[in-house]
């Protein structure tokens, strides 16, 4: 599975949180009208509604992100915090792309948008002297990256 090949792979914990959170969006952008489905059972009225254990699968993704920012926390690519909470911002910048994706298409962020806000986590918990850890795990500023959407903006392009 997705969580388990994230686990397993080589790369920065950077990297694998962002291949693990990439995949599970695509998976979510490709099968969008089933995701719309099950949003509407897991929030709509229980009468009527089929059991499924949607929780077990958002468990096991918490717990594979809180499992690699451990891993970040341990080899000092992650400042030392509270790793569930650290998850939480990871998982936090998913559910919004995903709500966006389906909800508000039209301002979606797309995989290029959920990047960039996963870069702001990154550069959030970073250890000292690691901010900038960017896609691929190349480092740059975040001054950077907002000069070049000051710049695509003015081109009138999209995020």
């Amino acid at each position: 599975s997705l969580l388990d090949a994230t686990r397993e792979e080589g790369g920065s914990a950077a990297e694998r949180i962002r291949n693990l959170c990439g995949g599970s969006f695509d998976l979510i952008r490709e099968n969008i009208e089933v995701v719309r489905l099950m949003y509407a059972i897991y929030y709509g009225p229980p009468q009527g509604a089929p059991f499924f254990d949607f929780d077990a699968y958002h468990f096991k993704f918490q717990d594979a992100v809180r499992r690699l920012v451990e891993d970040g926390i341990r080899v000092g690519e992650f400042r030392k915090g509270d790793a569930g909470d650290m998850a939480w911002a990871v998982i936090g910048a998913v559910n919004i792309a995903m709500e966006l994706e389906l909800c508000h298409p039209e301002v979606a962020l797309g995989t290029e948008g959920l990047n960039r806000v996963l870069d702001i986590v990154f550069a959030g918990i970073a250890a000292k002297g690691r901010s900038g850890i960017a896609a691929g795990g190349r480092r740059r500023s975040l001054r950077g990256v907002a000069m070049r959407d000051r710049k695509r903006d003015r081109k009138g392009g999209v995020r």
